[in-house]
């Protein structure tokens, strides 16, 4: 695997686009307007933004941020077999909501998600290595997306919760 200096090329590029993606949430008119539709479309869309347009650039970016991470897996495993990721979007959805990503939307940051990417990460080699079965880590995994809920609803503020 090629390397930049002395890191693995998948590894600086996914710092590369967290960085960027950080960056352009942040501080830039869109990041706030997707931010916006993500806590609540209906007030945003009352504040004058174009929610339809704010989502659909929204899955266009996630569009291609898939199709990159399926070159890399690709380039990864040397082969082209679309079963092989199968069962990601479980552990995408885990690592975000372990890194503080609203499940309904409008809160949380891409450095909240490298670190739930990161956590899961060290859980799943750790259960790998140990040589838990793999129908084991399913079931520790989504323990662990139940917990990251239960705890985002309980310390979700109360306007947000409708009582």
């Amino acid at each position: 695997m090629r390397r930049i200096g002395g890191f693995p090329v998948p590894g600086v590029l996914f710092l590369a686009i967290a960085a960027f993606a950080q960056l352009g949430l942040s501080f830039t008119r869109y990041g706030r307007m997707l931010y916006a539709t993500g806590g609540n479309a209906a007030a945003a869309e009352l504040s004058g933004v174009r929610t339809a347009r704010i989502r659909i650039v929204a899955y266009l970016i996630s569009a291609l941020l898939a199709a990159i991470a399926g070159m890399l897996i690709a380039c990864r495993v040397l082969s082209l077999n679309p079963p092989y990721g199968y069962g990601f979007e479980f552990d995408v959805l885990t690592a975000v909501m372990l890194g503080g990503m609203g499940l309904f939307g409008g809160r949380g940051s891409i450095v909240g998600t490298v670190a739930g990417v990161l956590i899961l990460g060290v859980i799943g080699n750790g259960m790998n290595l140990s040589g838990m079965p793999y129908e084991l880590q399913l079931v520790v995994k989504g323990g662990l997306l139940i917990a990251a809920i239960a705890l985002d609803e309980r310390f979700r503020p109360a306007w947000q919760r409708g009582t």
